[in-house]
């Protein structure tokens, strides 16, 4: 690669640990082998639609609840997009975290956008969003 740049991520000390274990089982040779690795992967999948096609979306969410205003963030967010966003199911993983699983149906840019907005919010601890085309 030419014009290789170095730049620094500061992150909690139990999450490096966590993504090393990963990397390791994964066989990666060093750290920046699979943040390339991870980089290019969100790339290509934030590209690979046409915008304006329409999809559906399966998004989901995991949240820790007893941060305060996640909950209410989460169901306002939703409440602006009921064009796009067709249905949702909330789950209590444990007495902290719960889940959302929402189903968005529109053109690929605007679930991006809302996806984007959602995974934001604070108090998430993990997204995925599934595109089907």
């Amino acid at each position: 690669m030419s014009n290789v740049v170095r730049f620094g991520v500061s992150i909690p000390k139990e999450l490096l640990e966590k993504f090393d274990e990963i990397i390791k089982r994964k066989g990666f040779a060093k750290r920046s082998e699979a943040i390339r690795h991870l980089i290019m992967k969100y790339i290509y999948e934030e590209e690979k639609l046409e915008e304006e096609r329409i999809v559906i979306g399966v998004l989901t969410l995991v949240y820790d609840h007893k941060e305060k205003h996640t909950d209410e963030n989460l169901t306002e967010l939703q409440h602006r997009y009921l064009d796009i966003i067709r249905a949702n199911l909330h789950i209590h993983i444990d007495e902290r975290k719960c889940s959302e699983v929402i189903i968005l149906r529109g053109k690929f840019k605007d679930i991006k956008e809302i996806c984007g907005k959602l995974s934001s919010l604070k108090g998430i601890i993990y997204d995925k969003l599934i595109i089907i085309h």
